[in-house]
């Protein structure tokens, strides 16, 4: 994540009086600056010098959701809102959280929920092509909340892609449409890509630029939706951005993985001509746009793409989804077969191979995987939190008991991925999680400890 260019999808905001950057939070993360700011949160760019890595961290504070009652839109969501009228997005899936520490009553909205989910997904999720995640935890001196992630060094979509070749636009367009078909085998769509929530990494000289998509606020889960709402509902409300939301969302259908591939149509457009595909300040306007679209129009549109790009997102712009793409998967494929020439080492590597094995085994399903970590849940409650049915000391004091856990599997079984959702879920608790590596010694297991 790194901080945008001004432009109008993607201009960063001003700090009002009194809201400067904070010098430091939590005591671990030094600020060198801010990359944006939400209708609930911020995003700075900073220095966590345990680790000594720059991170970009999100950060909501309690007061700012107070002072807007819990509500998670931004102001030109609010707009979009109030416009837009009956029409809207459907529910998505919360996990409960557990509490390993002192956690204020406002930790509980809606808002703090919605940001927990979205670290949560995102510790969940590895991909070149997204930007990893790191930590969470709380800052009492901000009483904020706070996540960090890979901090992207590159522009956003939209500067990147003006002026780009042929060749550019391709590679970026298959790199993207990977991302996508990554999150859309595991259940889930992101609901939100627009040209503002791609970055593109160009420190990386040898593999080139890679495109990062990012802010997963919106992300939902596509198996188990809700039934589509009708039109004269006057309870639905759209989240997204007007020219990006697929027309079938904002008629008041619930959005599958069809939807994400017209965002990510309308994103490429944009970025590549400059302007968005369908004009209109909000959501209706944007709707009566649509409905003259043909996708034969692109060609002559964006020109610069090349006949396969233009011809391929006038397809993933059809206001009807059935005629769309019918997955990220087969955009992938087409784009690799018909315009390898315009694709640089388009094949998989032996690192591509490699990463894709690891991305494989990381999601595969264990058996009893979800009793295993309740297990240990219960029992990182229990060292945190204090044992209530440790008996009292002859004294009258409560014994202080130091329990050991070990976790024992052959090699390759995913027990770095069990700890790694253990202190996922012990940090969401506002729970200390201290993390360390060891080596085998002839002495004995425990040797290097």
């Amino acid at each position: 994540m790194t901080k945008p260019k001004a432009t109008d999808e993607s201009a960063p905001r001003a700090s009002p009086p009194g809201r400067d950057p904070p010098e430091r939070i939590a005591g671990r993360y030094r600020v060198t600056s801010m990359l944006g700011r939400g209708g609930f949160g911020q995003v700075y760019a900073a220095v966590d010098e345990l680790t000594d890595r720059e991170v970009a961290l999100k950060l909501i504070r309690h007061r700012d959701l107070t002072a807007r009652g819990g509500d998670t839109t931004s102001a030109s969501e609010d707009a979009s809102r109030a416009s837009m009228g009956p029409f809207g997005r459907a529910a998505t899936r919360r996990t409960v959280t557990r509490t390993f520490g002192s956690t204020p009553e406002s930790a509980s909205s809606e808002a703090v929920s919605q940001f927990r989910e979205e670290f949560r997904i995102l510790t969940q999720l590895h991909h070149p092509n997204l930007a990893s995640v790191f930590d969470f935890g709380r800052c009492k001196e901000l009483d904020a909340e706070y996540f960090t992630q890979e901090l992207v060094r590159g522009p956003v979509l939209s500067d990147f892609l003006k002026g780009a070749s042929r060749e550019t636009i391709a590679a970026i367009f298959v790199q993207l449409a990977q991302a996508l078909d990554y999150i859309h085998t595991l259940g889930l769509i992101h609901d939100d890509i627009k040209p503002s929530n791609v970055l593109v990494d160009t420190d990386d000289e040898e593999r080139g630029p890679q495109a990062k998509l990012i802010d997963f606020g919106l992300v939902q889960v596509v198996r188990g939706r809700a039934p589509h709402a009708s039109a004269d509902d006057d309870s639905i409300v759209v989240l997204g951005t007007p020219g990006f939301a697929a027309p079938e969302k904002v008629r008041g259908e619930p959005a599958d993985v069809r939807s994400d591939i017209y965002s990510l149509g309308a994103t490429m457009y944009a970025a590549i001509r400059g302007q968005r595909p369908f004009a209109g300040k909000t959501f209706k306007e944007v709707l009566r746009a649509q409905k003259d679209w043909r996708p034969e129009l692109a060609g002559a549109l964006v020109p610069s793409a090349g006949p396969v790009v233009a011809e391929l997102i006038g397809r993933m712009l059809d206001p009807d989804p059935a005629k769309r793409p019918p997955s990220a998967r087969t955009i992938v494929l087409e784009l690799l077969r018909r315009e390898a020439p315009h694709l640089r080492d388009h094949g998989p590597t032996k690192v591509d191979r490699r990463e894709f094995a690891r991305l494989l085994v990381e999601h595969l399903p264990f058996v009893d995987r979800d009793k295993i970590l309740e297990g240990l849940l219960r029992r990182a409650s229990e060292i945190l939190l204090g044992n209530a049915d440790a008996g009292a000391s002859r004294s009258g004091a409560r014994p202080r008991l130091i329990r050991t856990v070990i976790v024992e599997a052959p090699e390759g079984m995913g027990k770095q991925r069990l700890m790694a959702e253990l202190r996922r879920e012990i940090q969401i608790g506002d729970g200390l999680f201290i993390e360390a590596n060891c080596w085998s010694s002839e002495s004995g297991v425990l040797g290097p400890f």
